[in-house]
């Protein structure tokens, strides 16, 4: 093939895979929210547009860029999930440019192409592709680090040290994880080599190596400091940096200890790649010339493995960013056999077999990953029916409080501005309470709720609020809708009792004693309300005395059946207990006092009790006279 021709198909690759990713990313705009991220940043982008500050009222615990990115996007566009898919498409499109131009530079010919053929081969990467997400965002800025390091390292201009240092900085401040990317990137900038300065002169070389860390530590400081000066400094370290390094609840403490396991469980299920990764290992070793860049790719996998591992916790998306590395040592292996095979057309037949044995991979490779599934995100029938209901019913461009950011978006509705974010790990850290959700209720005059089977169900006296406060007129599969209604209070008899530490029983109601033949029931329902923080979770007993102070009849056990434990009370939220208390219809007295109190397990001791502000003999608070037929 001449040379004309096999420049005319090497372009043609070059372009068949690049609008290859971007047909069929395009055609997947009308999928389901990937991730729940994707609806804070929505929602986070539109509310900072629309005047509510960000970290200072809205909540978001990444930096700003990727917002100012969303928001330029909305104003250029209009705010639709569609304009927010073509703006990430964008950034990750120059990525996979930037990822061929990494594997060129590094490799050779051919391993460009080579990358991002093996890179769309990855299931995930075309359904990530336009995901509205900050991590490969980010990871677009740092391949554009390590090609202008790269760059220095072959032109030994000082210009691209200070564009490394930019982008860097940029892709340190969409997604801050990325820090760890400072390793290969400085290694690329340091182990530069200087046609001007001689191997031997050792001061020139550290004086060379203290100039690259300046213009790089300046540069990047520089960058970060400016956006820093634009944002509320004081709500970006409560939210971004003291939120993000607040300790987790158990449940994520003990999925952080599985880190490994995931970690394990994505490499084996992406064997492919890593076989692919190490036939071009084992290629491009053959190649002494290369055993920089090898050993460079080698450091920059195990860093990531490590940071990732030891996260707390460790999302499942962050992965992606290991099989980075991994491309490219396969597609060097793939370029570098390329080439080989080029030169050893004449050759001898083990030659021959040993430059083509990457190439068989890669047709495997190809195989696997033409066969591999791909799962976009689909809209279920219940978000399609939540979506029809809430476009219909609630009116636009109001507040609604919900854990679905995403859908309520693609309706035309905003969370307000505090609720942003009402993910696993703000509940986890307890930064989000049911306490949080009523107050951004009251001051964002909400009227609708849509609460989605999946978060708040962490916050059970949330829906103990919604049931007492609001009024279900639709349910989905796993989805329910509630307005607002001013309800007359359920407390018959209004009370003034409180228990040490921070409980108040607000009032009681008294169904009329039921009779039967053989026995009585008393019925009722206490109103407590958790006014301060309550470490421990209590028992309530309910006591039948008669005239003599003698106990006839009791009802003992946590609140709600257990559904609702003292420890997770908040204030502005009554908790119902309903009792029950059976009694032998031969009694013979008729009037009887009901008495209540508090106790903790397993010491039994009653909570201190006081009616008025005075202090109940043991710890009982009489409550009302019960006539028995």
């Amino acid at each position: 093939m001449n040379r004309l021709r096999q420049r005319g198909l090497y372009q043609s690759i070059w372009i068949g895979l690049l609008a290859a990713y971007l047909i069929i990313s395009v055609s997947h705009f009308d999928a389901y929210a990937w991730n729940y991220d994707e609806g804070v940043l929505l929602q986070t982008a539109v509310l900072t547009s629309r005047g509510f500050p960000l970290y200072a009222e809205t909540v978001f615990n990444k930096p700003p860029l990727i917002i100012w990115w969303l928001q330029l996007a909305f104003w250029l566009g209009g705010e639709t999930v569609a304009v927010a898919n073509v703006s990430m498409l964008l950034l990750t499109t120059v990525g996979l440019i930037l990822l061929g131009i990494l594997a060129r530079q590094w490799w050779g010919r051919w391993a460009d192409v080579a990358a991002i053929a093996i890179y769309l081969l990855i299931p995930e990467s075309l359904v990530r592709s336009a995901v509205v997400m900050n991590d490969l965002p980010a990871m677009t800025f740092m391949l554009a680090a390590l090609v202008c390091a790269t760059q220095f390292r072959m032109r030994q201009t000082w210009r691209w040290v200070g564009l490394t240092a930019v982008c860097f900085a940029i892709g340190l401040g969409l997604h801050p994880l990325l820090l760890f990317m400072a390793l290969p990137v400085g290694l690329v900038l340091i182990f530069s080599k200087s046609a001007n300065i001689p191997p031997t002169n050792t001061k020139k070389n550290w004086q060379n190596i203290f100039k690259i860390g300046l213009i790089f530590t300046v540069g990047v400081l520089v960058v970060t400091g400016s956006w820093l000066l634009l944002v509320d400094r004081v709500g970006f370290w409560e939210w971004v940096v003291a939120f993000n390094n607040t300790p987790l609840g158990d449940v994520l403490q003990e999925r952080a200890t599985r880190n490994g396991r995931f970690l394990l469980e994505a490499h084996i299920a992406h064997w492919p790649l890593l076989i692919a990764a190490l036939m071009g290992l084992l290629t491009l070793l053959r190649e002494r010339k290369l055993h920089g860049w090898v050993g460079l790719t080698f450091i920059w996998y195990a860093t990531t493995l490590i940071v990732l591992n030891r996260l707390q916790p460790m999302w499942e998306h962050y992965i992606f960013f290991a099989f980075y590395p991994l491309v490219l040592i396969a597609a060097g292996g793939v370029g570098v056999a390329l080439q080989q095979w080029s030169a050893t057309r004449g050759a001898g037949r083990r030659s021959q077999f040993v430059a083509r044995l990457p190439l068989l991979w890669a047709v495997v490779a190809v195989g696997w990953g033409v066969a591999a599934v791909r799962e976009w995100q689909e809209w279920q029938p219940q978000h399609k029916q939540a979506q029809m209901l809430a476009a219909a019913t609630f009116p636009q461009q109001t507040f609604v409080i919900s854990n679905s950011p995403f859908l309520l978006f693609t309706t035309g509705h905003l969370v307000p501005p505090t609720l942003t974010d009402t993910s696993n790990k703000r509940i986890s850290t307890g930064l989000l309470t049911p306490t949080d959700v009523l107050f951004a209720q009251q001051e964002y005059d909400v009227s609708y709720l849509l609460f989605e089977d999946k978060h708040f169900r962490k916050l059970p006296m949330l829906y103990q609020w919604a049931e007492n406060e609001a009024s279900q007129f639709a349910a989905f599969d796993q989805i329910a809708m509630y307005e607002m209604v001013k309800r007359p209070s359920p407390i018959t008899y209004p009370l003034d009792v409180a228990f040490q530490p921070g409980i108040q029983l607000r009032g009681y109601s008294l169904e009329p004693v039921q009779a039967t033949e053989s026995e009585l029931t008393v019925v009722g329902t206490f109103y407590w309300e958790g006014v301060e923080s309550i470490p421990n979770d209590y028992q309530i007993f309910v006591h039948l005395v008669n005239e003599h102070g003698d106990l006839v009849g009791q009802h003992d056990g946590p609140p709600a059946a257990g559904r609702l434990p003292t420890s997770i009370w908040s204030p502005g939220i009554f908790v119902p207990d309903t009792f029950q208390i059976s009694l032998p219809n031969n009694l013979g007295e008729s009037r009887y006092q009901l008495m209540v109190g508090m106790y903790s397990l397993p010491d039994v001791q009653r909570l201190p009790a006081f009616l008025k502000g005075e202090r109940m003999e043991n710890d009982v608070v009489p409550i009302t006279a019960v006539l028995l037929p």
